[in-house]
């Protein structure tokens, strides 16, 4: 990545925050791999309903519902309930999918309550990322 700032006289070290940008001409010049290409196909919500969801609904009959009516420490923050093969409930899964401020750049699963803890209760889980949430134009500038 050093080399194709040098290549266009970028007259700096690459750093952290460059890694992004300079990691897709890289992919772009040797595989030619242009990632908003495959983008459309990986949008989240496509991924979590017709991906993760349809798996779990197919392998271990788990149907998903979100839940609106619940408070959550973001806005960004979804839940849904989660509903075994009989439609009883089961747990509540929390998705945390974007990149807080203090965020580091990692992603990782909690189990915020497991069920063997409380009796008669849901489990409690989360499932965060650190996607980069897009801005507005208006937001850029």
């Amino acid at each position: 990545m050093q080399k194709i700032v040098d290549q266009e006289k970028g007259g700096f070290q690459i750093a952290s925050w460059d890694w992004d940008f300079y990691s897709e001409k890289v992919r772009k010049a040797r595989y030619q791999f242009d990632e908003s290409e495959v983008r459309p196909y990986y949008e989240l919500n496509h991924v979590l309903t017709d991906g993760v969801f349809f798996a779990a609904g197919k392998l271990y009959g788990l149907t998903f519902k979100e839940r609106h009516d619940l408070p959550v420490y973001h806005p960004d923050v979804r839940v849904w309930e989660v509903f075994d093969a009989n439609g009883q409930p089961l747990a509540l899964f929390l998705g945390d999918y974007y990149r807080g401020a203090v965020q580091t750049r990692r992603a990782w699963m909690d189990c915020l309550r497991p069920a063997e803890w409380v009796i008669r209760d849901q489990a409690r889980g989360g499932n965060h990322l650190n996607i980069p949430k897009r801005r507005r134009r208006a937001d850029a500038a």
